[in-house]
């Protein structure tokens, strides 16, 4: 690829639904990007999806026919052999309420005691052993009206909607490991009291903000800043592009935020972000064949939704080993050095994008 290539990033998203992380319809959440100029994405489409009759190439349409399937597969193919040009994160958006609902009710409770429930990764363990152990003894149904009464207490803050979480956490007090784990966010709710009420944000469930952010970190520390992000225009980015562009302000002060293996360095390296159509950018285009892609393959894990999708079978085979520039999906693991979380502590991630969005709003 000619040295050009560092100079845009196009990208895309396949699954976003808001606070909705309980959609079934849309389990999974991925946003795909691509290390491209305009020119080598015309280029890769007239390769790779010649004689395609549509003005645009989208994933859903593309995926219904073995011919455009075919063509995918291929242009998977070749981005596995060419993995410098190619930015992805995922997320369980199931597991991501777990995770949502350590950040902001064990978190909580934790600091209070003196506690860094994010040195070390400890949240993600805690994440990592709530959704094994409430899914494999309780079962799905059970975990599901766990996080759907914690989701409505998130989106309506009142002591109705508490009272209805706290009575969910009390349906098991055993087997002793389900005791076990649900007994820690019964203790935090107690020691927390109505101040749950209060600290609670219904904008807490977003997720777009810091996997956006975080593969846009990803790209700088592959090497790739200073460049220009072409963003499709109906992505939740574009709804607050103001606060976008602020905290990624090229001009912004050296700051290093997060923890251990999960930090972003600002500025991040953008410098501008458009937001353009896929029916003018073809960069965009080749992002959505990616991020459809991967989504499908993800929607046929064990872990979400197991099927029979040969499709995604061989899309898998054609992926193969590639690397992410970050993802939240459950796993077995609990310990630190197995986590890669062993290391410094910075600033705080989210406060920092709060302080940028209090200046900007004239409130600091």
């Amino acid at each position: 690829m000619p040295d050009d290539a560092s100079t845009t990033i196009f990208a895309d998203e396949c699954g976003y639904t808001g606070r909705a992380l309980l959609d079934i319809e849309q389990p999974v959440f991925v946003l795909a990007t691509l290390r491209l100029t305009e020119p080598q994405a015309h280029r890769l489409k007239r390769h790779f999806f010649a004689g395609h009759r549509g003005v645009e190439l989208k994933h859903t349409k593309l995926a219904r026919h073995q011919s455009g399937r075919v063509r995918i597969l291929s242009f998977m193919r070749w981005l596995g052999a060419n993995q410098h040009v190619v930015g992805l994160t995922y997320v369980h958006k199931e597991f991501a309420l777990v995770a949502k609902m350590v950040d902001w009710i064990l978190e909580p409770s934790f600091r209070l005691a003196g506690l860094d429930l994010y040195e070390r990764g400890a949240n993600i363990a805690f994440a990592n052993l709530t959704f094994i152990i409430v899914r494999s003894v309780a079962g799905p149904a059970y975990l599901r009206e766990l996080l759907s009464s914690f989701h409505e207490l998130t989106q309506h803050p009142d002591i109705t909607r508490l009272q209805n979480y706290v009575d969910v956490l009390n349906t098991y007090d055993e087997p002793e490991p389900l005791d076990q784990v649900l007994g820690y966010y019964r203790s935090a709710v107690a020691h927390l009291g109505l101040r749950v009420l209060d600290i609670l944000d219904p904008s807490c469930l977003d997720l777009m903000w810091s996997y956006a952010l975080g593969v846009m970190a990803n790209w700088s520390k592959r090497g790739a800043a200073p460049f220009r992000l072409i963003q499709d225009q109906s992505s939740e980015m574009a709804r607050e592009k103001d606060l976008w562009d602020a905290v990624t302000d090229p001009h912004a002060p050296q700051q290093l935020v997060g923890w251990d293996r999960r930090t972003i360095q600002y500025p991040i390296g953008i410098t501008s972000t458009v937001l353009g159509s896929s029916h003018d950018w073809v960069g965009l285009q080749l992002a959505d064949i990616v991020a459809g892609a991967i989504t499908r393959t993800m929607r046929a894990s064990p872990l979400v939704a197991p099927s029979d999708d040969p499709y995604a079978a061989e899309l898998l085979h054609a992926i193969g080993e590639w690397s992410c520039a970050g993802h939240l999906w459950p796993s077995p693991e609990i310990d630190p050095e197995e986590l890669g979380t062993v290391g410094p502590t910075y600033a705080d991630p989210i406060a920092h994008v709060a302080a940028v969005r209090r200046q900007l709003e004239g409130r600091e």
